[in-house]
């Protein structure tokens, strides 16, 4: 996935083609992203295998459904790292129906 727009870059290339790179912070409270994009000349380079001509740092608002679904892909991998990790729903948004919520301090 990519996008095309037509871009001159800080340092006077111009790119067409963005793509990104990585993912490099979900800030959950502030319901954001960051991210870089690479730019490349054009579809064709990116094809051809060239590399990004630069790479911006772009910091993405999101929804909070958006943070949500993320974090519901997120906590599953994390739980493989922690196998005896027990979840934790802190308010009524966050847990699947019949599940208890705990107050806080309550074990």
């Amino acid at each position: 996935m990519a996008i095309k727009i037509t871009r001159t870059l800080p340092t006077g290339y111009t790119a067409e083609y963005g793509r990104i790179l990585s993912l490099d912070c979900l800030h959950v409270d502030g319901q954001r992203v960051d991210a870089v994009v690479g730019w490349y000349k054009d579809e064709t380079a990116r094809r051809d295998g060239a590399q990004p001509a630069e790479g911006e740092r772009v910091s993405i608002e999101l929804d909070r459904d958006v943070v949500d679904a993320l974090l519901w892909i997120i906590y599953p991998q994390l739980k493989k790292r922690y196998p005896d990790a027990v979840d934790v729903f802190e308010d009524e948004d966050e847990a699947p129906e019949g599940e208890e919520i705990k107050e806080k301090g309550e074990k």
